[in-house]
């Protein structure tokens, strides 16, 4: 399914290949992330970067400090197609980054809006509009 190949490509093969590229042109031009600090329905604990502040973040903190990572994926869950060029999908993660100054070790859910052709329309390739990050949900599955 290609909205997964995008997700598990910019989450596991950009990250753990060390390929910022590939990582951010899976990324729509309006892209936003958004860490849920746990309660969802309060936005005041959320963090928020959009566009260009994100690109920027990631690059320096996730690509440079960091020369090593692993990255584990579950299996997709909450896969939606709404038509057919919008869709919604969630994983669980574990993120291990490793770096000569330190090392960082990331859990989580993350929830992606993607489109085909992004906000714009300029493109028949998918792109993830919205990441929203939570921290790791006791699921049924």
């Amino acid at each position: 399914d290609e909205v997964t190949r995008v997700v598990e490509g910019f989450l596991r093969d950009a990250v753990e290949g060390r390929d910022v590229q590939a990582y951010l042109s899976a990324l729509d031009e309006d892209f936003q992330y958004t860490f849920d600090g746990g309660t969802p329905d309060d936005i005041d604990d959320d963090i928020v970067y959009a566009g260009d502040d994100y690109r920027g973040m990631v690059a320096e903190e996730l690509f440079d400090q960091y020369p090593t990572a692993r990255v584990q994926l579950s299996e997709p869950y909450e896969l939606q197609l709404q038509g057919a060029d919008v869709a919604t999908v969630e994983y669980d993660y574990d993120m291990s980054l490793r770096g000569p100054d330190g090392s960082r070790d990331l859990r989580g859910a993350a929830s992606f809006l993607l489109m085909r052709g992004g906000t714009r329309g300029d493109t028949d390739a998918w792109r993830i509009v919205d990441w929203v990050d939570s921290p790791p949900q006791q699921r049924e599955r």
